[in-house]
C-alpha cells in the first residue's frame, strides 16, 4: 500500500501514546459509513475485478491440462521426443509470459482503482468535516 507525507487513513490508530488518544466515536462511526458507501458504489468495478482474477486462474488451470492433452496426442502420433519436447517447452514458455502479462496487467488496473477509491474516500471525509 503506498502513503504520502500525509500518512493514510489508518495511521490515526497507529499513535498508541496518551498524547495520541484515540479517535472520537463519530470519526470512526463517518470512516465506516464513507467506507461503505464506496464499497457499494464501486461494486461493479470489484466484481470485474474478482472475475477477471479468476478468469485468468480457470484460463491457467485449462492450459496446463491443454499441454499434458497435447503431449499424450504428439506420444501417440510418435513425434520425435526432442522435437516434441522443445515445441511443448515453447508453448509452455509462451504462454507463461501471457500469464504474466495478463497478471500484471489486472494488478495495474487493481492499483489504479486502489488509488482511486483511497482518494475518493480522502475526499468525502474531508468535506464532511472529518480528518484521517
Amino acid at each position: 500500500m503506498t502513503t504520502t507525507d500525509e500518512g493514510d487513513a489508518f495511521d490515526v490508530f497507529n499513535d498508541s501514546s496518551p498524547k495520541g488518544g484515540h479517535p472520537s466515536a463519530k470519526l470512526l462511526f463517518d470512516y465506516e459509513k464513507h467506507y461503505m458507501n464506496l464499497l457499494s458504489v464501486h461494486k461493479n468495478d470489484i466484481n470485474f475485478i474478482n472475475n477477471l482474477l479468476k478468469a485468468l486462474r480457470n484460463e491457467q488451470k485449462e492450459s496446463t491440462e491443454r499441454i499434458i492433452d497435447l503431449e499424450k496426442i504428439l506420444n501417440e502420433q510418435n513425434v520425435d521426443e526432442k522435437v516434441k519436447n522443445m515445441w511443448l517447452k515453447h508453448l509452455a514458455k509462451n504462454m507463461g509470459r501471457s500469464f504474466q502479462l495478463s497478471n500484471e496487467l489486472i494488478s495495474h488496473f487493481m492499483i489504479m482503482k486502489k488509488d482511486s477509491f483511497l482518494t475518493e474516500l480522502q475526499k468525502r471525509l474531508e468535506i464532511n468535516g472529518s480528518k484521517i
